[in-house]
C-alpha cells in the first residue's frame, strides 16, 4: 500500500511540475547566474563573457562573447530589451510598429524568418533578420512577447561569418533565462 502511495505521489509531483513550466533549468558547469529583482527573473551565461547592465534605459542586460582579436569589432551577443507598451497591446503590433522604426534606421534590413511561438508560456514571435551594421553584415535571432504591459525583446546578434560559431551558446542562454 505504501508503494502505491508513493508512485501517486509521484505522479502528482510530475503532473504538478509540467503544468507549472516544466523543469527547472540545470545550466552547463561554471556558468554564472544574473538574477534581476525588479523584473523577477534569472539568466546564465558561460564563463568568459561578459554581463554587463549599463547602457540605454530599456537595455536590461548585455552579455557579450570574448574578443578574439583587435579587428573584432561586433562582439558576439545575447541582450534583453524591455519597453513599455500601450495597455492592451499586442505582441504582433508591437514588432510591426518596431520593425518600421529598424527599416528607418538600419541599412540594407532583411527579415528571414517569422514565427509565432510559445516562449516560457507567453505567446512570442521568434524572427531572425540581417542587417548592415557600420559596413559588418549582422544577423540577429530575436524573441519578442509582451508582459504585464511591456515588451520584453531577447536577441542574439553576430556578424554573419561568426554567427553559426556562437549560436549554441547563444541557444543556451536565451533557453536558460526564466521569470522567478
Amino acid at each position: 500500500m505504501k508503494t502505491t502511495g508513493n508512485f501517486l505521489l509521484a505522479i502528482i509531483v510530475v503532473t504538478l511540475v509540467t503544468a507549472c513550466g516544466g523543469e527547472k533549468y540545470t545550466p552547463p558547469t561554471g556558468w554564472q547566474r544574473h538574477e534581476n529583482y525588479t523584473l523577477k527573473f534569472s539568466v546564465y551565461y558561460p564563463p568568459g563573457w561578459k554581463f554587463s547592465n549599463q547602457g540605454s534605459p530599456n537595455l536590461i542586460f548585455n552579455i557579450s562573447s570574448p574578443k578574439t582579436n583587435d579587428q573584432d569589432y561586433i562582439q558576439e551577443n545575447v541582450n534583453l530589451v524591455v519597453q513599455d507598451v500601450a495597455e492592451g497591446m499586442d505582441v504582433t503590433t508591437y514588432l510591426e510598429e518596431l520593425e518600421k522604426k529598424a527599416s528607418n534606421q538600419l541599412e540594407a534590413i532583411e527579415k528571414q524568418s517569422n514565427e509565432s511561438v510559445d516562449f516560457k508560456g507567453y505567446s512570442a514571435i521568434t524572427s531572425t533578420y540581417l542587417a548592415q551594421v557600420n559596413d559588418i553584415r549582422v544577423r540577429w535571432l530575436q524573441y519578442t512577447w509582451i508582459k504585464d504591459d511591456k515588451a520584453y525583446l531577447l536577441t542574439y546578434s553576430a556578424e554573419i561569418a561568426q554567427y553559426d560559431a556562437y549560436k549554441d551558446f547563444a541557444l543556451e542562454i536565451i533557453k536558460s533565462f526564466q521569470f522567478n
